[in-house]
């Protein structure tokens, strides 16, 4: 939101590209930060495959359903301005 907010501003002599720069650079730690996220969920997944918790099975079938949900009515959300922004289309 940030970066999205930054690229709104106009542009001025002093920056003739206006703030677009604050938008590549919000999308590259944002591609850092979800690298360093993976290898710490595959890290932690290793360590289940390892040593196994008990998992009740209903209530993560409900919780994972409606994580599912969730996640598409974002997908439908976001898809609508991802022609906008790298961050959205990122996202």
């Amino acid at each position: 939101l940030f970066a999205i907010w930054m690229t709104s501003k106009p542009r001025n002599n002093r920056k003739t590209y206006g703030y677009y720069r604050v938008e590549i650079l919000s999308a590259l730690t944002n591609a850092i930060v979800l690298i360093f996220i993976s290898g710490f969920i595959l890290y932690e997944a290793w360590q289940r495959f390892q040593n196994p918790p008990a998992v009740a099975g209903t209530s993560m079938l409900i919780v994972a359903f409606c994580g599912l949900i969730i996640n598409i009515i974002g997908m439908k959300i976001l898809s609508a301005g991802s022609k906008e922004s790298i961050n959205i289309k990122g996202a």
